[in-house]
């Protein structure tokens, strides 16, 4: 007789590229929960190091490895959500970790809002100090919806009904994503802040972003790409996140966007092209808006200005 097993409670999901030793890591701290009702479904894109080697060598049946030809991150969460079988769906970057009671909070919470998002905290970690930041946590006096537009609040930070991410996909764009399906699904359902950070957004030393940020050219390119997704939820899901928005609240976006960029910039060592995207914001307005972000690029600016004088 054979006997049929049940559906995982959580599904967590993975995509990954060429980061087969921190791949392994993160999975660790898949496997040290102290909730067991889960599956890991890794999402390879096509890699070109050792990660199928590393897969195979962890040897646990609630692992799944999924193979794709090059298409980046937003289609490879799709097809996790499309191999998934659990209940509620978590997501996890191939380069950080999670905390052992990351499932086990999430469990003890869904009999309260069985039909709630739930989001957990995290940390900063930063390799290189190993210094520990906290991430903010959304208030009660907050709507979710505001805070996912003006705060960090990654789709890893998230449990999420399964049933929501088969009908609300990620966008098909490199960057942005993760802000572009937040901000759907926020506007949508209803959304419960555990009182946890559970979740630790791992800080590298370089990890590409130097390379770029002192490329002017691939800064050009990767803001383009960043703004375009912006713009696609205003011009493409208006009718969603209506309730929520004003007026100024894409041109808001566009240029925090752009002055994240110019705050990148001038982190990077790379003064000119922050005061050019820092002059381009200007030029667009709503000054106000933004002044606490102005001031942390004059603060970045005129340090790396001072260094070289």
């Amino acid at each position: 007789m054979t006997i049929k097993i049940g559906h995982p409670l959580f599904s967590i999901i993975v995509p990954t590229y060429n980061r087969a030793d921190l791949l392994e890591k993160a999975v660790r701290s898949v496997q040290a929960q102290i909730c067991t009702d889960w599956e890991l479904v890794i999402i390879d894109d096509a890699s070109t190091d050792h990660t199928a080697e590393v897969v195979s060598k962890l040897d646990d049946p609630r692992i799944k490895y999924f193979y794709q030809q090059k298409s980046e991150r937003s289609k490879a969460r799709n097809k996790g959500i499309e191999n998934a079988e659990g209940k509620y769906i978590c997501f996890l970057d191939d380069d950080d970790l999670l905390k052992k009671s990351f499932l086990s909070d999430f469990k003890n919470i869904i009999p309260t809002a069985p039909d709630a998002i739930f989001r957990t905290g995290f940390d900063y970690h930063f390799i290189t100090n190993n210094h520990i930041k906290p991430g903010k946590l959304i208030t009660a006096d907050q709507h979710p919806f505001q805070f996912a537009l003006r705060e960090m609040c990654g789709v890893w930070s998230l449990c999420i009904p399964r049933d929501y991410l088969l009908e609300n996909n990620f966008a098909d764009f490199p960057h942005w994503q993760d802000t572009h399906l937040i901000l759907r699904l926020f506007a949508k359902y209803p959304v419960v802040q555990l009182n946890a950070r559970n979740y630790v957004y791992v800080q590298h030393p370089a990890m590409g972003t130097r390379k770029i940020f002192s490329n002017n050219r691939k800064i050009e390119e990767r803001l383009t790409l960043n703004l375009a997704a912006i713009r696609d939820i205003f011009a493409n899901h208006s009718s969603e996140i209506q309730p929520f928005i004003t007026p100024k609240t894409e041109k808001i976006c566009l240029i925090g966007k752009i002055l994240h960029y110019a705050i990148m910039a001038a982190s990077h060592n790379n003064p000119q092209k922050s005061w050019n995207l820092f002059t381009r914001s200007l030029k667009m307005g709503l000054f106000l808006q933004h002044y606490k972000l102005y001031m942390v690029f004059l603060k970045k600016y005129l340090f790396i200005k001072w260094k070289k004088s």
